[in-house]
């Protein structure tokens, strides 16, 4: 059964009459935290969607874009509760395995980056309106709403958005006293317990909501070689939410999460494997080193008769047939759940964020807001790249001794801290809508990846290798957009919108002391983007 595919129930208590009998509460009255949905609906009318893909609450119709919007009981009703599950629900969105199930990638129109190159990702995820450290956010728990924008965004969303962006907004505190806690369970022992509870401190003035979600589920997958089960995971994850109201035109609300993750990566399972003497289409010769190396055949291709022999004598569990006979065996003997790998698949994760919104209504139709964001994540993996009983490009260097999740398997930091000032108003009697900003980031990288290409010991040294690098990307914005109602023109129903952004980012990458290339590169490159605009005409129409 797919881990996408989860059989199970759900047991909901919503309110916390059942639970606290004694706090007070009126026996038997359920107490409901009302969900501010992306997707509100008009009793008297057609549906109307609310999104913030300009920043600003507005109406879908009138969004020049192609956007996926789900209220918080939208995700529910379609069993969104993580990463993997949006790409049920959106059209044309994927997410991607990149390093590990772990480490996770969306991918719209072909945009995508690898997480670990280095390069920031062409899908940007945001909460609250703040871009976090990649694998910083693993599931949808107490979520307000969720929008996919798709195309680039690079007016109000930075230059990197130049697949989409992924817009998730955390349930604000409300001026009730309420809470639910719900039990899902599945097949694989799944279980996902998560509950919220909100309180208001001081009413209408200081509001508390604190969230968590706890997940565990066994592994998927049957490895033959270990007898162990990839795929499973161990998840909690905590979240506190204040807003506090001094007066009725200042409005602050900080977010602060945490989470630690653990289990076992999945295992990819072999497909194919490049015989020697095959060429490309362009009639280069292909790879073979798996075919050179891995099988009886190495004695004859080395002049060293008994060298398989060897091999096999020294790595308990390899197919002796070689990687010819494993992929028949995966390909005749076992199921998509069943595999046959010789690396370890282990995983360790810890992540925090802080978002700080500040909202100041200096009139009814001009506000300055600021938006602060500082998040974490570290990620620790031993993860399978083949799917072979063989050492075949390992994430761990077999020659710094064995695998182990502390100093020798792959290490990733991501560090993010940005400040952005919007002033946001509106003339002409609202014909005329526009947003003004000035935009800080800073990210932070460090990551070590240990390799093994190949080991043949004792027959063939090891091939290894270490990478090891931090980087520095500093960037500094100025932003404005501008959306005008040409209805008041007496063009009813058409919008014009133009965008300015201008960008100025600093890079600088250092190649670490246990990185081979520490010697030949150490660079620090600066560039500066040219200003860019947008501009559309759009036509308001019912959806």
């Amino acid at each position: 059964m797919p881990p996408s595919s989860i059989r199970g129930w759900r047991l909901i208590f919503t309110g916390w009459a059942l639970l606290l009998p004694c706090a007070g509460l009126p026996g038997g009255k359920v107490f409901a935290a009302d969900a501010t949905p992306a997707a509100q609906t008009d009793q008297q009318g057609p549906e109307e969607v609310i999104v913030t893909a300009r920043r600003r609450s507005e109406e879908l119709a009138k969004v020049p874009g192609v956007i996926a919007a789900f209220s918080s009981a939208q995700l529910e009703e379609r069993s969104i509760t993580q990463q993997t599950d949006l790409q049920m629900a959106v059209p044309g969105l994927t997410v991607r395995q990149t390093e590990s199930s772990n480490y996770l990638n969306y991918v719209i129109r072909g945009q995508t980056v690898d997480a670990f190159s280095g390069t920031p990702t062409a899908v940007v995820p945001y909460i609250n309106e703040v871009q976090f450290a990649p694998g910083g956010l693993s599931s949808y728990f107490d979520t307000e709403s969720l929008q996919v924008l798709k195309g680039p965004q690079g007016t109000l969303f930075g230059r990197n958005a130049t697949g989409g962006a992924v817009l998730v907004t955390t349930a604000k505190p409300k001026n009730e006293f309420s809470g639910n806690v719900e039990v899902s369970g599945g097949n694989y022992d799944y279980v996902d317990l998560r509950g919220m509870l909100n309180v208001p401190v001081i009413s209408d003035k200081v509001l508390l909501r604190a969230a968590f979600d706890v997940v565990r589920r066994d592994g998927y997958q049957y490895n033959f070689f270990d007898g162990k089960h990839p795929g499973s995971v161990e998840r909690n994850v905590g979240r506190v939410s204040l807003t506090v109201k001094p007066s009725e035109s200042i409005e602050n609300t900080t977010v602060g999460q945490v989470e630690a993750s653990a289990g076992r990566n999945s295992v990819p399972v072999v497909y194919s494997y490049n015989k020697c003497g095959q060429a490309a289409p362009d009639g280069r010769p292909l790879n073979c080193y798996a075919d050179l190396l891995y099988g009886p055949q190495l004695d004859a291709n080395i002049g060293f008769p008994g060298a398989w022999a060897t091999y096999l004598a020294g790595h308990p569990g390899a197919n002796p047939g070689g990687i010819a006979a494993a992929l028949q065996a995966q390909q005749r003997q076992y199921d998509f759940w069943q595999v046959d790998e010789y690396s370890p698949v282990e995983h360790r994760g810890r992540n925090w964020f802080v978002t700080n919104t500040t909202a100041i209504d200096i009139s009814d139709s001009l506000q300055i807001k600021n938006i602060f964001g500082a998040s974490r994540a570290h990620s620790t993996d031993l993860a399978a790249e083949v799917g072979a009983p063989f050492a075949i490009l390992l994430t761990h260097n077999v020659r710094n001794g064995p695998p182990s999740l502390d100093g020798n398997a792959n290490d990733e930091v991501h560090k993010v801290i940005s400040d952005e000032v919007q002033l946001q108003g509106s003339l002409s009697n609202e014909a005329l809508r526009y947003i003004v900003g000035a935009y800080f980031q800073e990210n932070r990288d460090q990551i070590f990846y240990p390799a093994t290409y190949t080991d043949v010991s004792p027959i063939i040294p090891p091939t290894t290798d270490f990478t090891d690098y931090r980087q520095k990307d500093r960037t500094k914005a100025l932003y404005s957009h501008v959306s005008y109602d040409l209805g008041s023109i007496g063009a009813t129903g058409l919008t014009l919108n133009a965008g300015l952004r201008y960008t100025r980012e600093e890079i600088t990458s250092e190649q670490r002391s246990r990185s081979r290339f520490s010697r030949q590169l150490n660079s620090k490159r600066r560039s500066k983007s040219r200003a860019g605009t947008s501009g559309s005409i759009t036509r308001s129409l019912p959806i």
